[in-house]
């Protein structure tokens, strides 16, 4: 992990080499798709564009680098590109935060849900893995693309969310802790906080961990 901020007093990992290889890596895996896919347009060739993203300003930092190495536009254009082509993808992320490996398709999810699919859309999409691994491919959706997103109702499960009091938050953080990466066996006590796992998981078929074995995640349906 490039940064990790688990709770107030502990961080580890180097956040600024974080930004700035986030950044290079998405300018090379570009090129590395140019390379395979020919030469296309970063802007004209995807209509949509979704990044994961660890917060919106480095999805806003990244787009302003590529256009401007790119296209060599003035910034008031360059937001307005931002604006049409990757803010729909923040739609969710804002909301939800940074979940890892799991950001670039909460993005996707964004895009489908409030961008315009009136025809087949390419978007260009850039998956970043801690400095370590980085990809940037793309993918064709159309009008059923964005029914089968909103199916899912994400909007109205981000609703139903329970709002921690900050006494939970603070409880919270020794029972997150022993449940880190790196622990070898644990069993979660879902009954910790009995009220809010009967209202918000229990029968709401949501997906939670069951157990950690021989440092393995195992997971369950609640």
């Amino acid at each position: 992990m490039d940064s990790c901020r688990p709770a107030a007093d502990i961080e580890t990992g180097d956040a600024d080499l974080s930004l700035h290889t986030y950044l290079d890596c998405l300018d090379n895996s570009f090129q590395a798709y140019r390379a395979r896919a020919g030469e296309v347009d970063f802007q004209d060739h995807f209509p949509y564009l979704a990044f994961h993203g660890p917060f919106g300003g480095l999805v806003k930092g990244g787009h302003r680098t590529m256009m401007r190495k790119w296209k060599r536009l003035p910034a008031p254009v360059i937001d307005q590109d931002f604006i049409q082509r990757l803010a729909p993808s923040l739609r969710f992320c804002q909301r939800v935060g940074n979940i890892y490996s799991g950001t670039v398709y909460l993005a996707l999810a964004g895009t489908l849900a409030s961008g315009e699919f009136n025809r087949r859309k390419r978007i260009g999409l850039f998956s970043y893995g801690s400095g370590c691994c980085s990809e940037f491919f793309s993918g064709f959706a159309d009008a059923d693309s964005q029914k089968a997103i909103k199916a899912m109702h994400i909007v109205e499960s981000l609703d139903h969310r329970h709002m921690l009091t900050m006494p939970e938050y603070e409880d919270l953080i020794p029972l997150n802790r022993a449940l880190m990466s790196g622990i070898e066996d644990a069993q979660p006590d879902h009954r910790a906080f009995p009220e809010i796992y009967d209202q918000q998981f229990k029968g709401q078929g949501l997906l939670v961990l069951d157990k950690i074995s021989a440092y393995h995640r195992e997971y369950r349906w609640s």
